[in-house]
């Protein structure tokens, strides 16, 4: 996930991914490094794909400062999770990533760290977002996934590719370029 902070000279920060096993354990912490750099911020713009454009959406919460949101093909129904298998996520994921572009240390700890994530998403239940002056959707299917039942959407923009390669090199490009549009009208 990636945060801007506005009225500090456009400072940006970028938090890299840590699996935790609490989400809440884990905003708070995103929030208190996010709080030390944005003292002085008039807005605070989050940018997250997938699992991160859910975090983005809930931090915006924690924070005392007016939020932009850009969720980056970030649904918002888990609890079809549920009945989601190990097997199953394992052959999906396999799927999805080159073999001959991962090696097994790394892909093995990518099958687990993501298991772990869709396991904490599976109990997530969304509420109402009061924080977020502006949510942008970027989405392969061109729809909200489901978000206008939690905050008011500013754009909608379909995105290219599938879930699994939308921020391959194939795709970045352009998903960079309309990103940029989104942060200059903000």
């Amino acid at each position: 996930m990636l945060a801007r902070v506005s009225g500090l000279k456009r400072q940006a920060m970028t938090q890299a991914y840590k699996p935790f096993r609490e989400k809440k354990s884990g905003i708070l912490s995103l929030k208190l490094q996010i709080a030390h750099h944005s003292t002085d911020a008039t807005k605070i713009t989050l940018v997250g794909a997938s699992f991160g454009g859910t975090m983005a959406a809930e931090i915006s919460n924690y924070l005392n400062v007016p939020c932009d949101v850009i969720a980056i093909d970030s649904g918002n129904s888990y609890d079809t999770l549920k009945e989601y298998s190990l097997q199953n996520h394992v052959k999906n994921l396999n799927n999805a990533l080159p073999s001959n572009e991962i090696d097994e240390e790394t892909r093995f700890w990518m099958q687990v760290n993501s298991w772990d994530l869709l396991q904490m998403l599976s109990d997530y239940n969304p509420r109402i977002y009061t924080n977020i002056q502006n949510f942008h959707i970027f989405s392969v299917d061109g729809s909200d996934l489901g978000w206008g039942r939690f905050a008011t959407i500013t754009s909608t923009r379909t995105i290219g590719g599938a879930h699994a390669d939308m921020l391959s090199m194939k795709y970045s490009a352009h998903l960079a370029t309309e990103i940029v549009d989104v942060l200059k009208c903000s």
